[in-house]
Order: structure tokens, then sequence, then C-alpha cells
């Protein structure tokens, strides 16, 4: 709930930080390489310095989500092969780095090539992990969260990163992230004193992948017989209004942007005697190209992507009804 409030002001120590394995400890600048070869012209390897003064610097606003948050619902409902992330297996802040699309153009890729691999250097049994995107994604390559290198702040132990070019991509890769929502208040074990005069605002958040923007969000209060529109804020908007530049952090730009790679707020206030009769809280969200958070669960395998309706119990005691 504390990061929902105040999340501009976040301390880098509570991002989401995910180890797989352990990496090698080494100088912040030169000795991290990110390679590129395969299906490319022009192999290269770059140091962080190298890619600070080769290609543009930019910095951007970026909420970064595991496909298992909220996993812990269906769990309870299914237990899947992963952990039980709740709905906090979020994190938004600036970074800053250069764009792939930029290293791509340098490295000129062979045509035929459609993905783009990553590989850590973490050491594992099964060897470093790693992931793939389609070419067209949008991705810097980072190394800056906020105002602190992510090299250092990572506990002084730096990931290496691998990019090589792939041909075909597999069937089951998230490609992008579902619509999502969640309610932050009432928060867990949250107490309301319920009375029959004034009201209470229900606050949550929703994202979307791809860079779409979430542009409808609906809560119920009675176990979704009827639904309400919420008010929704775009925090991401509040730099699309100026355009700034720095000799570190490069250029932060939003002004001639529509995507959105942030979560969004939305709110909805409800007269306190509604909530006293309230079986449950329910919402969804939907974005920009009319997907929407479906009424049941999906269960599968992995317990990713887990996107359903929101629902928070109430139980009546006396005259305090508790979340």
């Amino acid at each position: 709930m504390g990061l929902y409030r105040r999340w501009t002001q976040r301390p880098r120590e509570s991002g989401r930080l995910r180890y797989m394995g352990m990496n090698e400890s080494c100088s912040p600048w030169t000795r991290v390489r990110k390679l590129v070869s395969r299906l490319c012209d022009n192999p290269v390897a770059f140091t962080v310095e190298e890619l600070r003064f080769k290609f543009e610097v930019i910095t951007v606003p970026v909420t970064l989500v595991c496909a298992g948050n909220r996993r812990k619902e269906h769990n309870v409902v299914q237990q899947s092969l992963g952990f039980s992330w709740g709905a906090a297996g979020l994190s938004t802040a600036l970074f800053t780095g250069v764009r792939l699309a930029d290293v791509l153009d340098h490295v000129k890729p062979n045509r035929g090539a459609k993905h783009v691999i990553f590989e850590g250097s973490d050491s594992l049994p099964n060897g470093p992990y790693g992931t793939r995107y389609d070419c067209c994604h949008s991705i810097i390559l980072r190394w800056v969260m906020r105002s602190s290198q992510l090299l250092s702040w990572a506990r002084d132990r730096r990931r290496g990163m691998m990019l090589a070019w792939g041909m075909n991509g597999l069937p089951y890769m998230i490609r992008d992230l579902n619509v999502n929502s969640a309610i932050a208040c009432p928060d867990h074990e949250e107490t309301v004193q319920v009375q029959y005069e004034g009201t209470y605002t229900l606050r949550g958040y929703a994202y979307a992948g791809g860079g779409r923007r979430i542009t409808r969000v609906e809560v119920s209060i009675n176990d979704g017989d009827t639904w309400e529109l919420a008010e929704i804020e775009y925090p991401e908007d509040s730099f699309r209004s100026v355009a700034f530049s720095d000799s570190v952090y490069g250029a932060l730009d939003l002004t001639d942007s529509d995507q959105c790679y942030c979560w969004s707020f939305w709110s909805l206030t409800v007269p306190l005697r509604s909530l006293r009769d309230s079986p449950s809280i329910c919402v969804r969200a939907m974005d920009e190209s009319l997907a929407a958070q479906p009424r049941n669960m999906y269960c599968n395998a992995t317990g990713m992507m887990n996107n359903w309706h929101v629902v928070y119990h109430a139980f009546e005691i006396a005259e305090l009804i508790k979340i």
C-alpha cells in the first residue's frame, strides 16, 4: 500500500530485484559486456561505457511486472509450479539506457532473424537464465534506475547480458502482458468504520502490456450485478507535458508518444452505507484494444498471467466491517 501511494518517491531498495542465480562481481562500467552475435553482419561486444557514448541515452518511466503477478490466487484454486506472488509483483521507476533498436541497426541483422535472445551470467545448475523477444518490441538496455546505477544497486552483483538472434520463437512464449488490476484500498486486514453517513474511496492500480493504455476501469460492490466507472489517473502523463535532457541521464521526452509502459491508478468514492451491505468488492479493467479481464480464472501449469476479476470479501462485525 505504501508503494502504491508514493511510487515516485520509492526508495530504490524497494524496487523489484530478482536473482535467478549468483553473478560474478566486476567493474560496473568496463567489464560488463553486452554481446551481439549470430545472424548479423557486424558481431560486436560493448561495455556499458561504450554503449553510453555510441548510442543515444534515454530515460523512460516503466513498470516492471512479473508474469506471475497474482499467482497466489491461482495457487489457492489450483497449485501451480510457481511460488505465490501476491498483487505486488511489480515495480515502477525511471530507467536509463539505450534503445535496443539502435544497437540492432548497428549490428545489421540478417534477413530471416526474428527474435532477440537475452542470456544472463547467472550460475545455475541447468545453465544461465534467458528469455527472448520479437525484434519489433520496444526494449532498452538499461543500467540506471532512478538516480542510482543498477550495477552498484544490485548488492555488488553485476549481471552480464548476451544478445543473439534466433530464427523461430517458441509457441508458448509470452509476448505481451495481459490486462490486469488490483485493489489497494481497502488494504489487507484494514478495518473500516461503517456509518450511515460519509464516504469511502476505493483505490487500486491497473496496467496492460505492449504499451497499450488502460481506458476503462469498473468496480462492483454487489458481486458483479452492477458496475460503476472509476476515475483513472495516469502518472506517466506528467512526463508528456515537458521534455528534459541531461548529460548523464539522456533524453526524457514523451511529448510525441502515446504509448503507456506504466501502471495507472483508479479510484471510486462510494457511500459507507453501501459498503455495509456489500458481499464483495470486484474490479475489472480494459485497455485501448478492448481487451478486458475475464470473469473466470484460466488455470495453467505455471500459474502465469492470472488476471481474473479481483474480489475482496467483506466480513460484517457489528458496526465494523473488516476487509
